[in-house]
């Protein structure tokens, strides 16, 4: 038998207190959407596929990214109550998000800005990318013109025999 122990805290915000509290805790940039949202979700009960993301200003002082989803709840007469949500920090995914598109910026500027020519072709030798350095080596103007040309045409012939049991 497994125990499961979740740290769990369960806010209601009212509506009139919505805007005054949660909202002020809000990134002013991430505010339009999720107000949006939240219009949509209390008009029709509408939901943002994979939940509304947005930032909120902790008391550490620092900015942290949630996920956020939920439903308005109304009483029995269609009156608006409160909402229920579930919000995850996502902070240290959106993280890595931004580590890996500044390492895949940095991969594509140095493949890009090389003085070597350079080609990379799948395992079918079907060309992905040839920097400038490597269409002006061989004479090309486009990567279209690349790819519609043998990829032998780039060795000489020892070359290609490596090249192809590697």
């Amino acid at each position: 038998m497994y125990r499961l122990r979740l740290k769990l805290r369960l806010v209601m915000i009212r509506p009139t207190s919505l805007a005054k509290t949660f909202m002020s805790l809000v990134h002013e940039d991430d505010r339009p959407s999720l107000l949006k949202a939240i219009q949509l979700n209390l008009k029709d009960g509408a939901q943002t596929p994979g939940g509304n993301r947005y930032r909120v200003y902790q008391a550490r002082g620092e900015w942290r990214w949630h996920n956020a989803a939920g439903n308005a709840v109304f009483d029995k007469n269609g009156n608006f109550l409160y909402f229920a949500a579930i919000s995850r920090d996502i902070s240290e995914r959106k993280r890595a998000e931004e580590d890996l598109k500044a390492s895949e910026l940095n991969f594509r500027n140095s493949l890009d800005n090389s003085p070597m020519g350079i080609r990379i072709s799948d395992i079918d030798n079907n060309t992905l990318h040839a920097n400038q350095a490597f269409m002006e080596m061989f004479g090309y103007v486009s990567i279209e013109e690349v790819r519609q040309s043998p990829p032998q045409e780039h060795f000489t012939p020892d070359s290609y025999a490596t090249h192809l049991q590697a």
